[in-house]
């Protein structure tokens, strides 16, 4: 039985360059200060150090450095280098959001979403969300997706998404993969087409997913998509079960092998 990967909304990995800063940290040059900030984050040419890191990012932060306040947003959301405090975090996303920085606006829509540090509400998180999708944000796109699936903050519409479950699939998202080939698996948005399954559902195995290791698993062991081969399917199922995947570990442990 083939199953969807419907989970958690997923938050911005936020990109920090660890670069060899030269610069001395008390200069009051924005850029420097935020470049620092993230060599210390990160350990890069110094010693890794998230207090000193905070420093820095609420240096370049106050001066309106965009990247700055999405990565104190999160420093404040993980409680890295400083106290956790999801009002902070909120505060920091929603003006590094204000200026178009597609992972603040995806992370404040999960704020939203959850309530965390605001009130729950999925509106602003869909608005949110459609924001940074809408600028190319892949996790976001992954995420306007699931409203639209799911009917929250918005009204259901399985076209809207599987477009934006494939539009963050061709970003390379597992999850955005194996949802969108369950899409095309089962019909839902989009037609039918159990190749084009198969080949997103190869995508996202390659990179891991469980889910679309266990749906390919079944592509192969009926000949959906793939030419038949049991041994593929095995494969597969093993692949499954050893990331964590319940039903693929109880048909691994039926293989007449086993």
């Amino acid at each position: 039985m083939k199953k969807a990967a419907y989970s958690h909304l997923a938050a911005a990995v936020l990109t920090v360059f660890a670069l060899p800063v030269a610069a001395d940290p008390r200069v009051p040059d924005r850029q420097a200060q935020y470049e620092m900030a993230s060599a210390y984050e990160t350990g890069g040419g110094v010693e890794q150090d998230d207090q000193r890191a905070v420093k820095l990012y609420l240096k370049a932060a106050r001066k309106g450095h965009a990247g700055a306040q999405a990565h104190l947003g999160m420093m404040y959301h993980e409680g890295r280098g400083v106290k956790e405090n999801a009002k902070a975090a909120v505060s920091w996303y929603r003006k590094a959001a204000a200026q178009g920085n597609g992972d603040a606006q995806n992370n404040l829509g999960r704020m939203y979403f959850y309530g965390y540090g605001v009130a729950q509400d999925y509106k602003q998180a869909f608005g949110w969300f459609r924001q940074a999708a809408g600028n190319g944000h892949g996790t976001a796109q992954k995420n306007l997706a699931y409203m639209y699936a799911h009917g929250t903050g918005v009204e259901q519409d399985m076209k809207q998404a599987a477009y934006w479950y494939e539009q963050a699939a061709k970003q390379g998202l597992a999850e955005a993969q194996t949802e969108i080939g369950f899409f095309y698996d089962e019909g839902r948005g989009v037609e039918a087409d159990v190749e084009k399954a198969a080949l997103w559902y190869t995508q996202a195995a390659d990179l891991g997913s469980a889910v679309a290791q266990y749906n390919l698993g079944h592509m192969y062991l009926e000949g959906r998509g793939v030419v038949r081969n049991v041994e593929k399917a095995h494969a597969l199922f093993r692949q499954s079960c050893s990331s964590g995947d319940e039903d693929a570990c109880k048909l691994v442990s039926a293989m007449p092998d086993n």
